[in-house]
């Protein structure tokens, strides 16, 4: 497994060479030209952090980045780097020289990149960490947090330089036991770092042993705390490496850097909780911004670390965490859409009426009409009901893309009744006078749902019957891309409130046609910039087995459409006649199984589904609720406390697990773990989906036999080469053989083997005399804490009160 790792990890490194942007960049300092290597993520946004990095002696940037290679966290953490060219062959530890060219580059990089000046962060290796330590004193008003490796100033004692400048700082150190050049015990390399804590007056202290996240390095942790101003100072003394910068150690680095800010914890949430509000209310009357999982993304983070809850919990190095990358992927989304300002005349198109309320109709030969239109149907229809011709109807003198009152046929000239007719005059005959109801009809008989998947819709009509192409040359041999041109048309006259679906005898019995039909609904929503939780689906059943239908074992596969879209709902067909066909509804059937789309319409209106479409802070949790077993085939699960989720699948190739409606960040953690209570012969297959759609390519891990596996986040690519996005993931789960499966654990890790939910955290009673309390920005507790997580002898842990 370990192979296999390495070998998806290599692979997703050799794929990222697109992830950032790099460019040299020429500045001057005291009248001199210098030169540094800057890297950028593909699409920058204003208030980045920035890490300065400066090389070794005899070295140069190109050296440094081809070993450390922090440049490849740039593009998920959103970070920029420069590596600085030192003046010749060395640093100037002993003057201002490089102190100023280091000063230079901030505010450079401001002026290029607008940086966030309060997170700023200096790395270094060898010789450009005896700059860091030479500099640091002088330099503390400016970098949030230092992280030299391998070195130190022998020449000088940073510690008093900092005691005299009354200045304190936060450090991480890292130093490998097998240095040959800085030998850790002849330089006395743990005394060093300890002067720098103890001298600033770090009075908690605590060690432990410790592994890198990234390589086998392995050592000792050590770390002091100041309690009242929340600095930190860490050591990480490894076994493994030597005297040369190396990539093992960049993700402790950064993560320990970018907690730190010039501000108070509490004056950069504020800030960034600010920035968040303003680009809410920025981007609100823009259609095309408001309809992403970004906004609605955003919007409710505003709300889940509002300030109140922020304060209650005192958690603000999370919020900064989740807000910063919220912003981030919403920024990147702006910069490729038009603002809409709310003066803008394309906020409402003219003659723009938000009481006229359109929904889409499409499917086969039942949603197109197949029942003789009767004198009654062609009586009393309220002119509110209206139709849009989405083909030209020159027996009825109606033009593709114009509405009209909704007599029938609603398809096309030559169809009959269908259920959209009875569906719209319910609807008006039940809503105010002010509400008018339009429908669009684009149904093809004998379609499968291949027919409305773009992907796919040129080989259903290549090998198809005569009469078959002839119904799809009138939408232009493109059905969906005719409903879609229709819809657009219509947003500019009213609001699309729902879309109604009749299919599946050709497609009968067919296990993959939920997964199918939620393809074409997500491609929809997307196009159309629809929400999900306002466009709800209804699915009409096929006729009966009772009323001599043939293709009513489709039925049970149509009650599944709940587990691939959870705002569908299923029309019942019970008692509506058939034809002699036994594939067709009577006149009267289209009646009934219409007016029933619209009684389920009107609930919905009324009272919309309670659905829980945001689900961003609830990830994997191991009980009665959240895990579908049904999202591609259909399968079953129940929980029990002793062995967790037992997931037992009908079919080969049943896909289980969580669905996030508007994505869910996964980018703040390192791994995911997958735990069996006991190993499975079934096949299982971890997949990782970023989309909403499980056609489309996705991250596969085959567990084979084994019972527990941690997947890197960080380096996912699917099957043809495309990195996996763990900023945005929809759909977590195992696909398997037909058997069962027994789930004990999935949670989210740092390092591969503890969870970091806080939901894992014990409870306990406090007691002053035995507890030594710190929250969770490491500040020592003097009093009684109220309820919170908190840190206790290094663990997390609750205090009920």
């Amino acid at each position: 497994m370990k192979k296999l790792l390495l070998l998806l990890f290599t692979l997703a490194l050799t794929l990222n060479v697109c992830a950032y942007k790099k460019v040299s960049v020429d500045i001057k300092v005291n009248g001199q030209t210098r030169n540094m290597v800057v890297f950028t993520p593909n699409t920058v946004t204003s208030d980045m952090p920035l890490m300065i990095i400066t090389h070794g002696m005899n070295q140069n940037p190109e050296y440094q980045y081809d070993g450390d290679k922090m440049y490849e966290l740039i593009d998920t953490e959103k970070f920029i780097v420069t590596y600085l060219r030192s003046d010749g062959n060395t640093w100037d530890i002993g003057g201002d020289k490089d102190i100023n060219f280091v000063s230079q580059t901030i505010d450079e990089m401001y002026k290029k990149y607008t940086i966030n000046k309060n997170r700023v962060y200096w790395s270094g290796f060898s010789m450009g960490s005896m700059l860091i330590y030479h500099a640091m004193a002088k330099m503390a008003d400016k970098i949030a947090a230092f992280a030299p490796t391998s070195g130190i100033q022998f020449s000088e004692q940073p510690w008093n330089a900092l005691k005299n400048a009354g200045k304190k700082v936060n450090l991480i150190a890292h130093h490998s036991n097998q240095d040959g050049v800085f030998p850790i015990n002849q330089y006395d390399v743990n005394s060093y770092v300890t002067n720098i804590a103890t001298t600033q007056g770090f009075t908690t202290y605590f060690e432990s042993n410790y592994q890198s996240k990234e390589g086998d390095y392995k050592g000792k942790k050590k770390v002091w705390t100041n309690a009242d101003t929340g600095n930190v100072v860490e050591l990480f003394m490894y076994d493994g490496g030597g005297h040369w910068p190396s990539y093992y150690n960049r993700k402790e680095i950064w993560n320990f850097c970018k907690q730190f800010s010039k501000l108070t914890v509490e004056e950069e949430y504020t800030k960034i909780y600010n920035k968040a509000e303003d680009l809410i209310e920025l981007w609100q009357y823009t259609p095309a911004m408001t309809s992403k999982a970004v906004y609605t993304g955003l919007k409710t983070a505003l709300s889940t670390y509002s300030p109140v809850n922020v304060a209650e919990n005192g958690q603000y190095s999370n919020a900064i965490s989740k807000l910063t990358s919220y912003i981030s992927v919403f920024e990147t989304a702006a910069s490729k859409v038009e603002l809409v300002t709310k003066n803008n005349d394309a906020e409402k198109p003219e003659g723009f009426d938000p009481n006229f309320h359109i929904y889409l109709c499409f499917g086969q030969s039942n949603m197109e009409g197949n029942a003789a239109i009767e004198a009654q149907d062609r009586k009393d229809v309220d002119p509110r009901f209206m139709m849009m011709a989405a083909v030209d109807m020159s027996n009825m003198s109606r033009k593709k893309g114009e509405w009209y009152t909704a007599y029938p046929p609603l398809c096309r000239g030559y169809n009959g009744l269908t259920p959209a007719d009875y569906f719209g005059r319910e609807m008006v005959a039940n809503l105010p006078d002010s509400i008018r109801v339009g429908v669009i009809n684009v149904a093809v008989g004998g379609a499968s749902i291949k027919l409305f998947d773009q992907d796919l819709t040129a080989k259903e009509i290549a090998g198809a019957a005569d009469w078959f192409k002839n119904y799809c040359k009138e939408y232009d041999n493109d059905p969906y891309k005719r409903l879609v041109e229709c819809a657009k048309k219509a947003q500019q006259s009213g609001v699309i409130k729902g879309i109604l679906l009749h299919q599946g005898c050709t497609d009968n019995t067919q296990k993959d046609w939920p997964v199918r039909v939620k393809r074409v609904y997500t491609r929809l929503l997307n196009d159309l910039n629809l929400k999900e939780e306002e466009t709800p689906l209804l699915v009409g059943e096929l006729l009966q087995q009772n009323m001599g239908g043939v293709c009513w074992g489709h039925n049970e596969v149509i009650a599944h459409i709940t587990d691939a879209i959870p705002n569908a709902y299923v029309i019942s067909s019970a008692n509506c006649p058939a034809n002699s066909d036994g594939l067709h509804f009577t006149a009267e059937g289209y009646r009934m199984i219409g007016r029933r789309y619209a009684e389920t319409m009107l609930k919905i209106l009324d009272q919309p589904k309670k659905i829980d479409f945001d689900t961003t802070e609830t990830y994997f949790p191991i009980g009665t609720e959240g895990f579908n077993p049904s999202l591609y085939l259909q399968g079953t699960s129940k929980y029990t406390k002793n062995v967790g989720i037992t997931f037992t699948t009908n079919f080969d190739g049943t896909f289980g697990g969580w669905r996030f409606s508007k994505g869910v960040d996964l980018s703040q953690y390192n791994y995911l773990v997958v735990k069996f209570a006991r190993s499975a012969s079934i096949k299982p297959v971890v997949k990782i989906f970023d989309t909403d759609d499980y056609l489309n390519p996705c991250y596969s891990f085959d567990m084979g036999g084994s019972k527990q596996i941690s997947i890197d986040l960080k380096n996912m690519t699917d099957n043809k080469g495309n990195t996996i996005d763990p900023s945005h993931i929809y759909m977590v789960g195992i696909s398997a053989n037909k058997g069962s499966i027994y789930i004990s654990d999935v949670f989210l890790s740092d390092d591969g083997s503890t969870p970091t939910a806080i939901e894992d955290a014990p409870v306990f009673e406090f007691n002053s005399k035995e507890d030594f309390i710190y929250d969770l920005q490491g500040r020592r507790l003097q009093h009684q804490p109220s309820k919170g997580m908190f840190i206790r002898n290094g663990k997390k842990v609750a205090i009920l009160k």
